[in-house]
């Protein structure tokens, strides 16, 4: 907005000069007269300069454009595995919520998070495996119990039963297992499993597939 002031005021100066010029060229050959004008020209310029920067007018302000928004997406993630799962939808957000957040730490696709909780426990926090797996992420507390400790995830195996701790646990043992497999998901899948299972990868594979296709679209 104020580019456009500054643009008008520096046409509109340069015009009444020519004006000037071509109506009273005897008066504005006077010394007087030319400082003068100089004088306001520079103390409007001075004055564009120094003022507040106003919003554009409403016909300059960009449309909205159709791309969904992060609530939209959200709502239709949720709303789509609250159905496969029969859950309540908010439970599905809350735990999107906290796969995004610990995501973000990890560099990891939440989408691709939620799939593995969905294949793992069906979303179930009390999941437990005959291995002795539990949890959402259906964490192996055995087998990485020193790392978890190491990297200040968990105390103990009571710990895991946490949602949050759960999570962020399953997201810091696939992150380090992608970094281990040259960012591979189809052999960190394999040892997060730790088995080599074409039908648990395909679950994954599918369930991430379809949610990525959902937040593709604009409006549910």
């Amino acid at each position: 907005m104020k580019n456009r002031i500054r643009v008008l005021l520096s046409l509109g100066w340069g015009a009444t000069w020519k004006a000037l010029t071509f109506l009273w060229p005897e008066k504005v050959a006077r010394p007087i007269v030319r400082i003068l004008f100089l004088l306001y020209g520079a103390a409007t310029i001075l004055w564009v300069f120094t003022m507040p920067n106003f919003p554009a007018p409403r016909h300059y302000i960009e449309s909205p454009t159709n791309e969904p928004t992060a609530a939209t997406t959200l709502n239709n993630i949720s709303s789509s595995l609250a159905i496969d799962y029969k859950l309540n939808k908010n439970y599905i957000e809350y735990l999107y919520r906290i796969a995004e957040k610990y995501s973000n730490v990890y560099n990891l696709d939440p989408l691709l998070v939620m799939s593995i909780m969905a294949t793992e426990s069906s979303f179930q926090t009390s999941a437990t495996s005959n291995k002795g797996c539990v949890g959402l992420m259906q964490i192996n507390w055995p087998v990485w119990d020193k790392e978890l400790r190491k990297k200040g995830i968990a105390k103990n195996n009571i710990n895991i039963y946490d949602v949050n701790i759960n999570i962020e646990a399953g997201c810091f043992i696939y992150s380090s297992l992608l970094d281990k497999n040259m960012r591979s998901n189809d052999k960190a899948l394999n040892q997060y499993l730790g088995a080599n299972s074409v039908s648990y990868k395909q679950n994954i594979y599918s369930t991430y597939g379809r949610l990525k296709l959902i937040a593709s679209q604009g409006k549910g």
